[in-house]
């Protein structure tokens, strides 16, 4: 068995493996939120996605972030408000999405062009392009499997209650 020191450190994915996918899915069911009949059902969905979201990264300072951004931005809705959910999403994953342009030196994406951008992602082709990259996550234990399970039966879930 060789020395430890030799053994070659496994190369997760990279951010930008993952990220730009990612960032798609979430813009896109933000865009096709807010359509159900059931806001309740659709809510109680959505917090356990964000929460969700943040447990799959893939990368340790990218969920550190993600689950401090949820805690400082927490979602906190009620049937009541649900009328406002989609501008809320989509300002929520906006505001993250920019604050991570900006620490990266990357131009803030003008919240104007979500809709045109996202509206039509095709979602299951979105999902169909990030499991081989979690999966590899998942194989070198940087995503634990049964996480990556609940988030996407949690997206499955979103995806039903939106009828996308």
């Amino acid at each position: 068995m060789p020395c430890a020191c030799v053994i070659p450190i496994p190369a997760y994915p990279d951010t930008s493996d993952w990220g730009p996918i990612l960032w798609s899915i979430l813009h896109g069911l933000a865009e096709k939120s807010q359509r159900n009949l059931l806001p309740s059902d659709e809510l109680r969905e959505w917090s356990k996605f964000l929460k969700m979201t943040g447990d799959l990264l893939p990368c340790e300072a990218c969920r550190a972030h993600y689950q401090q951004y949820l805690k400082d931005h927490p979602f906190i809705w009620t049937v009541e408000n649900y009328g406002s959910l989609k501008v809320f999403l989509k300002r929520w994953f906006w505001n993250l999405h920019n604050e991570i342009n900006v620490e990266k030196g990357k131009p803030v994406f003008p919240y104007e062009s979500l809709e045109e951008t996202y509206k039509s992602v095709n979602l299951q082709d979105k999902i169909w392009q990030l499991k081989p990259v979690l999966q590899k996550a998942i194989q070198l234990n940087g995503v634990s499997l049964f996480k990556w399970k609940h988030w996407y039966n949690s997206f499955l879930m979103l995806r039903s209650l939106l009828s996308f």
